[in-house]
């Protein structure tokens, strides 16, 4: 049996069936919004299957095909997707081992592993990527340990077995200097804890505190994302 996905400015495909052999005459059968296919702007429906059942996306849905009803129903067996009837797959990746990526459309735009979780029921597993988040997705697959993604203009990679470092404990602070206006240092951390409290003339109204982490923590870009903000506790209120 082949299928194909046809019109879909107007919500309709249609199969062919050639399980009596490739010949002008098959069978074909098609399937619009009275078949459950509802009208789409999208310039492709994607079609798979998930277990022993034929699915067929886009951006705008994700139906299945009740064989029965011969008829296409909103999937609801994925862990994971809210509202099946309004949300789809701009993108699709079956594998081999029965699981499939889905590129949800916007504006969600997770990718996602989907797998089996028991008897007719999948789990979705989030790609952990965000800089991915704005990249069109054309198609997805996967292969030993990798997933490739393709877009519209660029082919990524995203390695399967990375695991993202654990949290590192919040940066402190240290004071390396106190100085007055006119640069007379007054403590600094090369010399060691002052013996006593630090005496200040009267006219030393004016101080200035140097400080750093030595902690460098860029974001996946390089770009440094360390800040600081400071309070003087007895005289800032803030």
């Amino acid at each position: 049996m082949a299928r194909r996905g046809g019109r879909p400015r107007t919500g309709a495909s249609g199969r062919a069936d050639f399980r009596d052999g490739v010949r002008l005459d098959a069978p074909v059968a098609s399937y619009g919004p009275a078949e459950g296919v509802a009208a789409s702007r999208a310039s492709r429906i994607n079609f798979f299957t998930l277990g022993d059942t034929l699915l067929a996306t886009c951006e705008a849905w994700l139906l299945r095909f009740d064989a029965g009803a011969d008829r296409f129903v909103p999937e609801t067996r994925i862990a994971g997707i809210t509202a099946p009837a309004q949300l789809g797959a701009e993108a699709v990746g079956a594998n081999a081992d029965g699981t499939c990526w889905l590129r949800l459309g916007a504006p969600d735009r997770r990718i996602l592993r989907v797998a089996p979780a028991g008897p007719g029921h999948w789990r979705s597993d989030e790609l952990a990527a965000p800089m991915l988040h704005d990249l069109p997705v054309v198609g997805l697959f996967e292969d030993a340990q990798t997933l490739w993604i393709q877009g519209s203009d660029s082919l990524v990679t995203a390695d399967l077995t990375w695991k993202s470092a654990p949290p590192a404990a919040p940066p402190v602070a240290r004071v390396r200097r106190v100085a007055t206006a006119n640069g007379r240092a007054r403590w600094g951390d090369a010399a060691g804890a002052p013996p006593g409290p630090i005496g200040l003339a009267a006219e030393a109204t004016s101080l200035r505190f140097e400080f750093a982490a030595a902690v460098f923590a860029p974001d996946h870009r390089g770009r440094p994302g360390m800040q600081y903000r400071t309070q003087l506790a007895g005289f800032e209120p803030g």
